[in-house]
């Protein structure tokens, strides 16, 4: 099943809910359709993005493909603009095993180093992501010093895919995007 299928799937699943409860009917059909969506899609998607991710050399950050279509979506509905093109886009999740076992200085000593692998492996992609925990000193200073990125107070308008909110303080949140291209110089 194709990553957009699991998409438009999800977000009909929302639809249908808000139809069925309005309508008082099909409520039996839609608990049926979530768990379909749950899993035959979505943890064996999870899964691969964990793997891939440590795989890469990644130790606390997992990324999770975002189709094009739903990147730009993301970002027109913060308010903002990436110059440029970019190949794929992805979302940066913290593994929560590691954020439980760990504390905030060594995250965040492990995050630094896992956006600069990033950062050098992955030239032409967009990076996405939304979170209350704090980002390195190091990395703020890419994202302000570059005009193909932002980070700012808020959150996505498009709601986040279940079980891929892990422990987000909405009021603390942040959103931001950052297209990697090797142009942009590393402090």
């Amino acid at each position: 099943m194709s990553i957009v299928f699991r998409d438009f799937l999800l977000y009909a699943y929302f639809v249908i809910a808000i139809v069925s409860a309005a309508g008082g009917s099909k409520i039996g059909f839609s608990a049926v359709f979530v768990l379909f969506i749950l899993l035959c899609a979505y943890f064996p998607l999870l899964k691969r993005a964990e793997r891939r991710s440590r795989d890469m050399g990644l130790s606390v950050v997992i990324l999770l493909w975002v189709p094009k279509f739903f990147a730009e979506l993301m970002l027109f509905s913060a308010g903002e603009r990436i110059r440029g093109r970019w190949k794929k886009a992805y979302e940066i999740h913290l593994n929560p095993a590691v954020v439980k076992t760990f504390e905030t200085k060594e995250i965040l000593q492990m995050l630094e180093r896992d956006l600069l692998l990033i950062y050098q492996k992955m030239q032409g992609d967009l990076l996405l992501w939304r979170t209350s925990f704090p980002v390195p000193a190091r990395i703020r200073a890419m994202i302000r010093g570059n005009g193909n990125a932002f980070w700012k107070k808020g959150d996505w308008f498009i709601p986040p895919f279940p079980l891929t909110s892990r422990d987000i303080d909405r009021k603390g949140a942040r959103i931001g995007a950052f297209l990697i291209e090797h142009k942009n110089v590393l402090l």
